[in-house]
């Protein structure tokens, strides 16, 4: 209570539960509100199912929510992050480089990979394009990736992949979730099948994808932050 007290913390709401002799529970919010310096409660209500899960946002956890750890300074890769218990975010960024992946062929195949934008949200894993290695900002414009186990959305289907561990310092936890993907076994592409042609093209020519050919997500940075 005493950090509550002290810190930025303003008191914006409150429940009040009813009992009555069977037992049976009633709840009412109400807003707190504070005008010319005085305080006060409005009329209570009874406790709507949107209002509930926005609350349940703030303090639910699950089993399989990452909670990544920081006792360094972050990598410069990371755009943004946002560590709250059932709510993290994270969004990093890669650099164009040559990737090892498997599954397109019989063999292993070396692809020049353009740069990558990545957001881990929850327990879901997005991938997207950028055609610029520059570092980029909440306006750059994303592109669908154009590579097999990956939907429309951006989000990846893991299919069987283990997710990284939990509780890990942040860049290990980025490299392992670039793991994950890139040695997962590629299947198909999800969405189109265009995409996955010209794909399999620039492995077989050992080029990196074109970007004149790459579809906007019609997606930023500004609305996957906006979107949750």
């Amino acid at each position: 209570m005493e950090d509550l007290l002290t810190s930025s913390y303003k008191p914006t709401a409150q429940l009040t539960v009813y009992n009555n002799k069977q037992n049976a529970a009633y709840i009412e919010y109400s807003e707190i509100k504070t005008e010319n310096g005085k305080t006060a409660v409005s009329e209570g209500k009874p406790l709507t199912k949107k209002t509930l899960k926005s609350l349940l946002n703030l303090v639910l956890t699950s089993d399989k929510t990452t909670y990544a750890t920081i006792s360094k300074l972050l990598p410069e890769a990371v755009i943004y992050y946002d560590p709250r218990p059932g709510k993290i975010k994270l969004i990093w960024y890669s650099k164009p480089l040559v990737r090892i992946i498997d599954g397109i062929y019989k063999n292993t195949s070396k692809v020049k990979i353009p740069a990558i934008l990545y957001m881990l949200d929850g327990d879901t894993f997005y991938i997207y394009v950028l055609k610029s290695s520059k570092r980029p900002e909440m306006k750059t414009q994303l592109f669908h990736a154009p590579f097999p186990n990956v939907h429309e959305g951006g989000n990846v289907c893991m299919g069987s992949v283990k997710h990284p561990s939990s509780k890990i310092e942040i860049a290990d936890l980025i490299v392992a979730w670039e793991v994950a993907f890139w040695n997962s076994t590629f299947t198909d592409h999800l969405w189109d099948k265009k995409q996955n042609e010209l794909f399999k093209k620039s492995i077989r020519e050992r080029v990196q994808f074109p970007s004149k050919l790459l579809i906007g997500a019609k997606k930023t940075i500004k609305t996957l932050l906006a979107n949750g």
